[in-house]
């Protein structure tokens, strides 16, 4: 039997997944984590901990006679502190298990045993997960606390807990990402807990604010508020469109794309250098796109037809920023797919589709030009649709007997319009700096297009300010806040509620879009022109190696066949061929 080309075409261990042996990388790190000394101590002082706080709360505030409101408040807070301490001690917790590999030189032994960069980050992950879900089921039985109060339910405690063991596969997911890109230990650790520590605050925030505007709405029936608002909710609304929409394909969209996003970038950074690092990144691209624009699509027809446009806003408001970042990560992609990578497409038969979203910069280039086309069109679909009392809100959306304004479609295409030629802008922009010859490229594309991107936002609407374009009475210097992709929610709004003659804002508007657009088309150009010559250059190199080491490779064997046979030694007396 012949041995393999490389590790790569070695049959996967079995321990790559779910069935037989376990990974080895998994019962290794289960086995150092769960050894530490210092891990019992920490889940009892945890406990001890939360367990009196929650006792004194309850003593204290048990004398007023609310017992029911002091079981929910109480519940209220265990989970909201369950939540804090995964989204902190998550991250933290995985940081370390890559980067002590690198910065212990063992990363690229690793890589070498036969293991996938996927099975090593599923390995780390489930690890690292346990490590945290072990902590976690450790609190569990101070949830019987608030049952002592009543006002809490046992299905609303397992829907809390659920989603506390959720949100702490996404942190470790987070931390394994950023491990696997940053060199030193400290650096990973640093970014792992500052960067939640900052996020808690702005996302319960959000949770609550989305249970006052939502929930109340939808549901008024529910008595539970603050920010765990949901457990009651998975518990008491009724199954049906509106059951699905906001508390299974929504919570979907807002946890499983950026689990599904740091899996991906995990996996792509322990890859090597001539490896795909692409493809995950874009079907996770293509992925999110469409899982947006669906949900976002049925949201339009699950609200009034007055709020339906607004809907699409916030749509085109998730896709915009979709969109940025995939210019962000696309960026990144090398020029064209490496050797190895066109040789793996070979054996394996790939098609043109898996081709297409291997790597490529210009690939990913048209892969976020074409997504945007797509999204945005059924973002500007859903808002027309819904704000109308008939057609398919008849089917799929709420009853509403006042239909949203008339003049949606054209304010509606402007905010479109100025998102896809800006996105076409970015795409040319960031490709035109990926293809400088410079060893930076790919962090100075990275910077530059976020940082044009604010300026863009920011600057035309200072000029504005200074020239007092806000005064109604001097409009002719629209022009200097149109720049600004800002700018098309302005128009958006004139065009809208119809305020005054609103044709120059709508024309400020399309041109400014349509300039930003025809820059992006020219800098796509020159980045094409850029990376045919580049890969040109490189493909002649690499032909002009292959046939110096066939011709090096044909010599040696044309030495080898001219080289005289060695005289055979003359026979020894006695042998039979010896004639007397």
């Amino acid at each position: 039997m012949r041995p393999p080309h490389s590790t790569r075409a070695r049959p996967a261990p079995r321990g790559g997944g779910f069935a037989g042996e376990p990974n080895p990388l998994l019962v290794r790190e289960l086995r150092q984590a769960l050894r530490l000394p210092r891990l019992p101590w920490q889940i009892s002082a945890v406990v001890a901990l939360i367990g009196l706080g929650m006792l004194s709360i309850g003593s204290l505030e048990g004398k007023q006679g609310r017992p029911a409101q002091l079981g929910v408040g109480l519940f209220q807070g265990f989970i909201s502190i369950l939540l804090a301490y995964v989204s902190l001690m998550g991250p933290a917790t995985a940081a370390g298990a890559i980067a002590t590999e690198r910065e212990g030189k063992t990363l690229e032994p690793l890589l070498l045993t036969g293991l996938t960069p996927t099975d090593i980050a599923r390995g780390k992950f489930l690890a690292a997960f346990g490590t945290i879900a072990l902590q976690v089921l450790a609190l569990f039985p101070l949830a019987a606390i608030p049952f002592l109060f009543g006002g809490v339910t046992a299905a609303e405690l397992i829907v809390a807990v659920a989603y506390v063991m959720i949100v702490a596969a996404v942190s470790v997911a987070f931390g394994l990402a950023v491990a696997s890109r940053t060199q030193t230990l400290r650096a990973a650790l640093a970014i792992s807990v500052v960067l939640p520590a900052a996020a808690l605050p702005v996302v319960f925030g959000m949770m609550l604010g989305f249970g006052e505007a939502v929930s109340r709405k939808k549901w008024p029936f529910l008595q539970a508020g603050g920010p765990i608002w949901w457990a009651s909710a998975y518990t008491s609304v009724p199954f049906g469109l509106d059951y699905l929409l906001w508390l299974i394909l929504w919570p979907l969209v807002v946890i499983g794309l950026p689990f599904w996003l740091f899996s991906a970038m995990t996996a792509s950074n322990l890859a090597g250098a001539n490896d795909d690092r692409s493809t995950a990144i874009k079907r996770w691209f293509v992925g999110s796109t469409l899982a947006v624009s669906v949900v976002g699509f049925l949201t339009c027809f699950r609200v009034d037809a007055n709020s339906a446009v607004g809907a699409a806003i916030l749509m085109q408001g998730l896709i915009a920023v979709l969109m940025l970042l995939g210019v962000t990560l696309i960026v990144g992609d090398p020029l064209s797919p490496s050797r190895l990578v066109r040789a793996r497409w070979e054996r394996l038969g790939a098609g043109p589709l898996r081709r297409f979203l291997g790597p490529g910069l210009l690939r990913g280039g048209a892969l976020v030009i074409g997504c945007a086309m797509i999204s945005l069109g059924v973002c500007f679909a859903g808002g027309v649709l819904g704000s109308s009392t008939g057609g398919l809100r008849a089917i799929v959306g709420t009853p509403s007997s006042t239909p949203g304004a008339s003049s949606v479609a054209s304010a509606l295409a402007i905010v479109v319009l100025y998102t896809l030629l800006f996105t076409t802008f970015l795409v040319g922009f960031a490709s035109f700096l990926r293809t400088r010859k410079a060893s930076s490229a790919v962090p100075v594309a990275r910077a530059w297009t976020i940082a044009f991107t604010v300026i863009a936002l920011v600057v035309p609407w200072i000029l504005y300010t200074i020239l007092g374009s806000f005064d109604r009475a001097s409009r002719e210097n629209a022009v200097f806040a149109a720049p600004s992709p800002a700018y098309a929610y302005f128009a958006f709004e004139r065009e809208l509620k119809r305020y005054g003659d609103g044709s120059d804002h709508t024309i400020a508007a399309l041109g400014a879009s349509l300039a930003w657009g025809a820059i992006g088309l020219v800098l796509l150009g020159v980045a094409w022109e850029r990376a045919r010559r580049a890969v040109s250059v490189q493909d002649r190199i690499i032909q002009t190696t292959q046939r110096r080491l066939d011709e090096e490779a044909e010599e040696d064997e044309d030495d080898e066949a001219e080289e005289p046979k060695a005289d055979a030694p003359p026979p020894m007396p006695g042998d039979p061929g010896d004639v007397a």
